[in-house]
């Protein structure tokens, strides 16, 4: 009989250990881990939103103010082509790269108009994404193909030096130069 009473207690205790931890979390947070630092929006907190970014995509026209569009549909993107490469799709793979090259592209035009010093970082990313899409065309998907592509995002977020700054309440800008 104790054993069974011990048994439910700790039970109890760990339902409310879920529910309260599940109660911290954000409204809308979805799982995902941390990433392993491949893609996934720089591999930090979870991915890319659930929902594709609707609108049109900005053109980095507007410089800095583009930049969180921009990059929602970077990580959306990168998002996406994981999984197609996991498929072996290469089609879609070529598609999402093509994509992603257009939005490097974006990403260069807001760096040279804040300049920032970053547009250099941006522009070898388009060119990797352009290289790994010709890959991808010709029917060869695996993670070796897009590996620049998903590291390029590395050296404008975190450096050195790091183009970005997070702001206390965990916002992300361009860093001044």
């Amino acid at each position: 009989m104790r054993k069974v009473s011990l048994l439910i207690a700790v039970c109890v205790v760990l339902a409310v250990m879920v529910a309260t931890i599940a109660a911290q979390a954000p409204a809308g947070a979805q799982g995902g881990g941390q990433g392993g630092g491949r893609g996934g929006g720089g591999g930090r907190g979870g991915g890319a939103p659930a929902v594709a970014p609707t609108g049109p995509a900005a053109t980095g026209a507007n410089g800095a103010a583009d930049l969180p569009n921009i990059m929602q549909r970077v990580s959306y993107t990168n998002t996406t082509m994981r999984g197609k490469l996991q498929a072996a799709d290469a089609a879609g793979v070529a598609e999402d790269l093509g994509t992603l090259q257009s939005l490097f592209t974006a990403a260069q035009t807001a760096f040279a108009k804040e300049k920032s010093g970053a547009e250099p970082l941006a522009k070898a990313a388009a060119a990797a994404a352009g290289e790994a899409q010709k890959v991808a065309k010709s029917g060869k998907v695996d993670a070796a193909t897009t590996k620049a592509v998903t590291d390029s995002c590395n050296g404008c977020h975190n450096g050195p030096p790091a183009y970005r700054t997070k702001s206390p309440e965990g916002v992300y800008s361009l860093a001044k130069p």
